[in-house]
Protein backbone atom coordinates (compact mmCIF):
# COMPACT_ATOMS: atom_id res chain seq x y z
CA UNK A 1 0.00 0.00 0.00
CA UNK A 2 1.51 3.30 -1.03
CA UNK A 3 2.49 6.24 1.34
CA UNK A 4 0.28 9.05 1.51
CA UNK A 5 1.16 11.96 0.51
CA UNK A 6 0.46 13.86 3.55
CA UNK A 7 2.71 12.00 5.21
CA UNK A 8 5.59 12.43 2.72
CA UNK A 9 5.26 16.16 3.01
CA UNK A 10 5.13 16.01 7.02
CA UNK A 11 7.99 13.49 7.07
CA UNK A 12 9.96 16.42 5.62
CA UNK A 13 9.40 18.71 8.20
CA UNK A 14 12.46 19.73 10.42
CA UNK A 15 12.08 17.22 13.33
CA UNK A 16 11.17 19.21 16.73
CA UNK A 17 12.80 16.54 19.15
CA UNK A 18 16.04 14.62 19.87
CA UNK A 19 16.62 11.85 16.87
CA UNK A 20 15.33 8.52 18.04
CA UNK A 21 17.58 5.45 19.44
CA UNK A 22 18.24 2.59 16.78
CA UNK A 23 17.69 -0.97 18.84
CA UNK A 24 17.61 -4.36 17.88
CA UNK A 25 16.26 -7.78 20.34
CA UNK A 26 19.65 -9.24 20.90
CA UNK A 27 21.77 -7.69 17.95
CA UNK A 28 19.51 -9.14 15.47
CA UNK A 29 19.51 -6.36 12.44
CA UNK A 30 16.17 -8.66 11.34
CA UNK A 31 14.79 -7.19 15.01
CA UNK A 32 15.55 -3.27 14.38
CA UNK A 33 13.21 -0.58 15.86
CA UNK A 34 13.42 2.80 16.80
CA UNK A 35 12.81 4.42 20.53
CA UNK A 36 11.39 7.67 21.17
CA UNK A 37 11.00 9.50 24.45
CA UNK A 38 13.45 7.46 26.38
CA UNK A 39 16.23 9.21 27.07
CA UNK A 40 14.57 12.11 29.18
CA UNK A 41 12.51 9.70 31.19
CA UNK A 42 13.66 9.37 34.97
CA UNK A 43 14.47 6.37 36.61
CA UNK A 44 11.47 4.94 38.22
CA UNK A 45 8.98 7.17 35.80
CA UNK A 46 5.75 5.52 34.62
CA UNK A 47 5.39 6.11 31.03
CA UNK A 48 2.99 4.53 28.41
CA UNK A 49 4.70 2.47 25.73
CA UNK A 50 2.99 2.90 21.80
CA UNK A 51 4.66 -0.01 19.68
CA UNK A 52 4.28 1.15 16.04
CA UNK A 53 4.44 -0.81 12.88
CA UNK A 54 4.19 1.67 10.43
CA UNK A 55 2.38 1.20 7.09
CA UNK A 56 3.11 0.75 3.34
CA UNK A 57 6.38 -0.72 2.94
CA UNK A 58 7.25 -0.93 7.03
CA UNK A 59 10.47 0.54 6.63
CA UNK A 60 10.21 3.10 10.12
CA UNK A 61 13.45 4.28 8.77
CA UNK A 62 12.02 6.21 6.07
CA UNK A 63 8.91 6.90 8.78
CA UNK A 64 11.58 8.58 11.30
CA UNK A 65 10.86 12.33 10.61
CA UNK A 66 7.28 12.20 10.81
CA UNK A 67 7.15 9.80 14.01
CA UNK A 68 9.32 12.47 15.86
CA UNK A 69 7.27 14.93 14.97
CA UNK A 70 4.21 12.32 16.19
CA UNK A 71 5.57 11.87 19.05
CA UNK A 72 6.77 15.68 20.24
CA UNK A 73 2.90 16.44 19.63
CA UNK A 74 1.66 13.36 21.49
CA UNK A 75 3.52 14.57 24.80
CA UNK A 76 6.20 13.20 27.31
CA UNK A 77 3.53 10.90 28.63
CA UNK A 78 4.68 8.44 25.98
CA UNK A 79 7.36 6.46 24.92
CA UNK A 80 7.23 5.21 21.06
CA UNK A 81 8.87 1.75 19.56
CA UNK A 82 8.86 1.68 16.12
CA UNK A 83 9.65 -1.65 14.33
CA UNK A 84 11.10 -2.35 10.90
CA UNK A 85 9.31 -4.66 8.62
CA UNK A 86 11.73 -7.39 8.36
CA UNK A 87 12.95 -8.48 4.74
CA UNK A 88 13.26 -12.03 4.16
CA UNK A 89 12.58 -12.32 -0.21
CA UNK A 90 11.08 -10.31 -2.61
CA UNK A 91 7.76 -12.12 -2.54
CA UNK A 92 7.06 -11.66 0.98
CA UNK A 93 8.47 -7.70 0.93
CA UNK A 94 5.88 -7.06 -1.73
CA UNK A 95 3.29 -9.33 -1.12
CA UNK A 96 3.01 -9.51 3.09
CA UNK A 97 4.79 -6.57 4.63
CA UNK A 98 4.36 -8.08 7.92
CA UNK A 99 3.48 -11.69 8.11
CA UNK A 100 1.63 -12.82 11.08
CA UNK A 101 2.09 -16.77 12.53
CA UNK A 102 -0.65 -17.65 10.11
CA UNK A 103 0.61 -16.16 6.64
CA UNK A 104 4.54 -16.78 7.26
CA UNK A 105 3.79 -20.51 6.71
CA UNK A 106 3.35 -19.96 3.07
CA UNK A 107 6.53 -17.50 2.89
CA UNK A 108 9.92 -18.41 1.81
CA UNK A 109 12.20 -17.81 4.26
CA UNK A 110 10.48 -16.26 7.28
CA UNK A 111 11.83 -17.00 10.72
CA UNK A 112 9.53 -15.32 12.88
CA UNK A 113 6.23 -14.01 12.95
CA UNK A 114 5.01 -10.31 13.77
CA UNK A 115 3.31 -11.48 16.79
CA UNK A 116 6.58 -12.55 17.80
CA UNK A 117 8.33 -9.33 17.31
CA UNK A 118 5.55 -7.48 18.91
CA UNK A 119 6.50 -9.02 22.03
CA UNK A 120 10.05 -9.38 21.90
CA UNK A 121 10.23 -5.48 21.39
CA UNK A 122 8.02 -5.05 24.58
CA UNK A 123 10.19 -7.38 26.64
CA UNK A 124 13.44 -5.60 25.27
CA UNK A 125 12.22 -2.12 25.99
CA UNK A 126 10.88 -3.56 29.40
CA UNK A 127 14.40 -4.77 29.99
CA UNK A 128 16.66 -2.15 29.10
CA UNK A 129 14.88 1.10 29.87
CA UNK A 130 14.97 2.77 33.15
CA UNK A 131 11.14 3.57 33.14
CA UNK A 132 8.38 1.31 34.01
CA UNK A 133 6.08 0.96 31.45
CA UNK A 134 2.70 1.79 32.89
CA UNK A 135 0.61 0.50 29.71
CA UNK A 136 1.10 -0.54 26.56
CA UNK A 137 -0.49 0.13 23.27
CA UNK A 138 -0.37 -1.17 19.73
CA UNK A 139 -0.58 1.45 16.38
CA UNK A 140 -1.04 0.11 12.91
CA UNK A 141 -1.98 1.69 9.96
CA UNK A 142 -2.66 0.34 5.94
CA UNK A 143 -0.54 -3.06 5.36
CA UNK A 144 0.31 -3.59 8.99
CA UNK A 145 -3.88 -3.48 10.17
CA UNK A 146 -3.92 -7.14 9.67
CA UNK A 147 -0.58 -7.71 11.74
CA UNK A 148 -2.22 -6.09 14.88
CA UNK A 149 -5.45 -7.94 14.46
CA UNK A 150 -3.24 -11.27 14.71
CA UNK A 151 -1.69 -10.04 17.66
CA UNK A 152 -4.68 -8.71 19.31
CA UNK A 153 -6.14 -12.52 19.18
CA UNK A 154 -3.25 -14.31 20.91
CA UNK A 155 -4.38 -16.10 24.22
CA UNK A 156 -2.33 -14.29 26.58
CA UNK A 157 -1.48 -11.06 24.85
CA UNK A 158 0.25 -8.75 26.56
CA UNK A 159 -1.36 -5.27 25.40
CA UNK A 160 -3.82 -2.77 26.69
CA UNK A 161 -5.23 -1.65 23.70
CA UNK A 162 -5.14 -1.44 19.89
CA UNK A 163 -5.46 1.08 16.80
CA UNK A 164 -5.79 0.50 13.90
CA UNK A 165 -5.78 3.71 10.88
CA UNK A 166 -7.14 2.80 7.63
CA UNK A 167 -6.43 -0.69 7.62
CA UNK A 168 -8.21 -4.19 5.85
CA UNK A 169 -10.01 -6.59 8.14
CA UNK A 170 -9.68 -10.28 7.33
CA UNK A 171 -11.73 -12.35 10.32
CA UNK A 172 -11.17 -15.84 9.22
CA UNK A 173 -7.50 -15.41 9.72
CA UNK A 174 -8.37 -14.46 14.09
CA UNK A 175 -9.29 -16.25 16.92
CA UNK A 176 -12.02 -14.26 17.82
CA UNK A 177 -13.06 -15.68 21.17
CA UNK A 178 -9.82 -14.21 22.57
CA UNK A 179 -11.44 -10.40 21.59
CA UNK A 180 -13.67 -10.12 24.26
CA UNK A 181 -12.55 -7.14 26.75
CA UNK A 182 -10.06 -5.77 24.31
CA UNK A 183 -9.86 -2.47 23.74
CA UNK A 184 -9.78 -1.16 20.09
CA UNK A 185 -9.73 2.31 18.75
CA UNK A 186 -10.43 2.12 14.54
CA UNK A 187 -10.17 5.23 12.58
CA UNK A 188 -11.15 5.58 9.01
CA UNK A 189 -11.64 8.28 6.32
CA UNK A 190 -14.87 8.09 4.30
CA UNK A 191 -12.95 8.82 0.87
CA UNK A 192 -10.38 6.24 1.62
CA UNK A 193 -9.85 4.63 -2.09
CA UNK A 194 -7.30 2.08 -1.06
CA UNK A 195 -8.93 0.51 2.27
CA UNK A 196 -13.01 1.60 1.99
CA UNK A 197 -14.75 2.58 5.00
CA UNK A 198 -16.65 -0.75 5.12
CA UNK A 199 -13.73 -2.41 6.13
CA UNK A 200 -13.36 -0.77 9.73
CA UNK A 201 -16.64 -1.03 9.94
CA UNK A 202 -16.71 -4.85 9.35
CA UNK A 203 -14.11 -4.67 11.82
CA UNK A 204 -15.68 -2.61 14.52
CA UNK A 205 -19.53 -4.78 14.06
CA UNK A 206 -17.53 -8.44 14.25
CA UNK A 207 -14.98 -7.41 17.15
CA UNK A 208 -18.12 -5.89 19.32
CA UNK A 209 -20.21 -8.81 18.64
CA UNK A 210 -17.12 -10.88 19.71
CA UNK A 211 -16.91 -8.72 23.26
CA UNK A 212 -14.03 -6.15 22.90
CA UNK A 213 -15.04 -2.09 23.51
CA UNK A 214 -14.54 -0.53 20.73
CA UNK A 215 -14.75 3.09 18.88
CA UNK A 216 -15.00 3.76 15.58
CA UNK A 217 -13.80 6.96 14.23
CA UNK A 218 -14.83 8.07 10.84
CA UNK A 219 -13.20 11.30 9.43
CA UNK A 220 -14.02 13.20 5.76
CA UNK A 221 -10.74 12.40 3.85
CA UNK A 222 -8.50 9.40 2.61
CA UNK A 223 -6.01 7.09 3.38
CA UNK A 224 -4.25 6.56 6.39
CA UNK A 225 -2.51 9.89 7.65
CA UNK A 226 -5.42 11.80 5.27
CA UNK A 227 -7.27 13.50 8.10
CA UNK A 228 -7.67 17.04 8.87
CA UNK A 229 -5.63 17.22 11.43
CA UNK A 230 -2.99 13.96 11.73
CA UNK A 231 -1.52 14.88 15.00
CA UNK A 232 -4.28 15.79 16.65
CA UNK A 233 -6.26 11.98 15.30
CA UNK A 234 -3.56 10.51 16.94
CA UNK A 235 -3.44 11.90 20.50
CA UNK A 236 -7.87 11.62 20.16
CA UNK A 237 -6.92 7.78 19.70
CA UNK A 238 -4.51 7.34 21.97
CA UNK A 239 -6.42 9.51 25.08
CA UNK A 240 -9.16 7.09 24.77
CA UNK A 241 -7.25 3.91 24.50
CA UNK A 242 -5.19 5.61 27.95
CA UNK A 243 -9.16 6.48 29.65
CA UNK A 244 -10.06 2.81 29.89
CA UNK A 245 -13.77 4.43 29.31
Amino acid sequence: MSANPLVLLLAILPALHPDPVEKSVGGDVKKTYFLFGADDAKKGEKRNLLLVMPGGHGQAKEFLPFLTNLHKSVGNGFVFAALSAPQWSPEQTENVVWPTERSRKSLRGVEFSTETFLREVLEDVKSNASFKISKAFVFAWSSSGPALYAASMEKDAPYDGYYVLASVFKRDDLRLSAARGRRFYLQQGTEDRVTPLRWAEEAAETLKKSGAVVKLDVYQGGHGFGQPNPFGAVRAALDWLDSGK
